[in-house]
């Protein structure tokens, strides 16, 4: 058999070539918005003769109820810029600006360059990670990845593609907003994978735990400050706070304990001056309990040191919130871990993690291609 060739199968309008290990890649035709029989991209390697048929009745229901896709051969970039000259006249000069120039030095070389219809969420993905491997700050991701969301989301409009693969990308793949604003109006600032670890190794180590706990577990200053050796259970991977609520501050509540945290708070003990069961977690170097002025000290010097933009102490705690929320917890378990009252209250203060508005057509998108893909329907 020829592998330049395509050959017919039983079915009719699905074909397949050969590649260079003899495997079957198959191949559909459809009718493009013009009413034109069109072939699609070739299908991924894997793909059976079944999932080509059904891939197949997808294009061509599309077609049947107005959805037809275009055959094109725009690149992401062509898209891009027609998207960028679209919202133009609504969008400030500046930010135009910035987006043209992210264009160029990110992604017009490389991506940009990439037909439409053969990019998917992990050719994005990919970009978003070499992004962070250049040490750009989150929120300087996010923005690079602004006209490429941009981009796909016009080419879904003038049914240039199929499906938008920036809705399928998961949340930990995409860029984390850096600074954000509460549900009140209040600014709230989110530290960045790179910032976080560069604040960590910050000497001394008896003062960056206090930093590591307040992001791994949420907990508040006031909080861990007030923290006992006997509070921290390293069998269950749990420590037990005690509530700061003004209602009833002899409550106490369970929060997750990672176990690399488990591991740094052990070894934090076998230094500390105190290490018995009543003593305070967190100390200074004289051996008493770290105030909250002293924290708030130690974490100026700590950023100032690492070389990370200010933050209060405050944002270690929402940052925690943020990436909890990037790893796909439910809210319900972010709730829990943050000690809030109820789920309102951190879909409140978390607004903008927890929109319904914004993520609306995400979920229908993404839940009507999990169906496709449990079901081959």
């Amino acid at each position: 058999m020829s592998r330049a060739t395509k050959h017919k199968t039983k079915h009719e309008g699905v074909y397949f070539r050969l590649d260079a290990q003899d495997r079957k890649r198959y191949i559909v035709n459809y009718k493009d918005i013009a009413g034109k029989w069109r072939f699609a991209p070739t299908l991924p390697l894997g793909t059976t003769e079944r999932k080509a048929v059904k891939r197949r009745e997808e294009l061509n229901t599309d077609h049947a109820r107005g959805d037809a896709v275009v055959d094109t051969d725009k690149t992401l970039s062509d898209a891009i810029d027609e998207w960028l000259t679209h919202v133009e006249p609504r969008l400030e000069h500046r930010t135009i600006k910035n987006y043209r120039y992210s264009h160029e030095r990110y992604v017009r070389a490389g991506l940009g360059q990439r037909k439409l219809v053969l990019i998917d969420s992990t050719h994005l993905a990919k970009l978003i990670t070499e992004l962070r491997g250049k040490d750009l700050s989150e929120g300087q991701i996010g923005n690079i990845m602004k006209p490429v969301k941009g981009g796909l989301g016009w080419a879904r409009r003038k049914k240039w593609i199929v499906a938008n693969p920036w809705l399928e990308l998961e949340p930990g793949e995409r860029p984390r907003r850096e600074t954000l604003l509460r549900g009140n109006g209040k600014q709230m600032r989110i530290l960045a994978p790179g910032e976080i670890e560069r604040l960590i190794q910050v000497k001394p180590a008896h003062r960056t735990i206090l930093f590591e706990a307040a992001i791994c577990t949420g907990l508040r200053l006031g909080e861990l400050i007030t923290l006992r050796w006997r509070d921290v259970d390293f069998d269950r991977g749990i420590i037990n706070a005690r509530s700061l609520k003004k209602k009833n501050r002899d409550a106490r509540h369970d929060v997750l304990m990672t176990g690399t945290l488990g591991r740094r708070l052990r070894e934090h003990r076998l230094a500390s001056y105190r290490s018995g069961d009543d003593d305070y977690v967190f100390v200074n170097e004289n051996g008493d309990p770290v105030t909250v002025s002293t924290a708030d000290k130690w974490l100026k010097k700590a950023l100032a040191d690492a070389g990370v933009a200010h933050c209060r102490f405050h944002d270690l705690r929402h940052t925690c919130a943020s990436w909890m929320h990037s790893l796909g917890f439910e809210v319900s378990l972010i709730t829990k871990q943050l000690n809030h009252e109820n789920v309102a209250i951190t879909q409140s203060v978390y607004m903008h993690l927890f929109n319904p508005e914004e993520r609306l057509e995400e979920a229908r998108e993404r839940m009507d291609a999990d169906w496709r893909r449990m079901t081959g329907a």
